[in-house]
């Protein structure tokens, strides 16, 4: 009991001026989750020869990560997996949605994470690096698909541009 006194103590001091609402210990917990997510990658890789990664193969593991990370950040369909973490603000067209993370402690952070598509593009990448390592014919597949959706997404955007008023 008095080590963990001692450990929160330590904590509260070294965090001393950076913030007094900022959930720092909660963010230490997801960079301790991602840390054990790429050693057990890391491990896992080791034991097979690491596949290349050629240009092309880059271009495409960016733009999966890129549209997937939209997909689940800011995708009106997936709001049901933020809602337990998200607050609902506004539409913000072309089928994406405002929200803000709500609640406290962990909650909160798991909102900030969910609902910033650069906040999960780490977690996205990381996971599309995993598959490559695992199987590069699936992984090439699923983000070919990705990269169909985000073309798709440019052309309406173009489309939408060239219609008159």
């Amino acid at each position: 009991m008095n080590s963990t006194f001692t450990a929160q103590a330590k904590a509260k001091q070294v965090s001393r001026g950076y913030g007094e609402n900022q959930p720092l210990p909660h963010f230490s917990l997801l960079i301790g989750i991602q840390l054990t997510i790429f050693s057990i990658l890391a491990i896992l890789a080791g034991r097979r020869p690491y596949p290349a990664i050629r240009i092309g193969d880059l271009l495409l593991l960016a733009i999966g990560t890129h549209k997937l990370s939209r997909i689940v950040a800011k995708d009106r369909v997936t709001a049901p997996i933020r809602a337990p973490f998200t607050r609902f603000k506004e539409g913000a067209g072309s089928g994406e949605v405002e929200e803000e993370s709500r609640g406290a402690g962990l909650q909160e952070v798991i909102g900030e994470l969910v609902s910033c598509p650069y906040c999960m593009s780490v977690w996205v990448a990381s996971g599309l690096l995993l598959l490559f390592i695992i199987n590069r014919t699936l992984a090439r597949l699923v983000c070919k698909w990705l990269a169909m959706i985000t073309a798709s997404h440019f052309l309406h955007r173009f489309y939408m541009r060239l219609e008159p008023d």
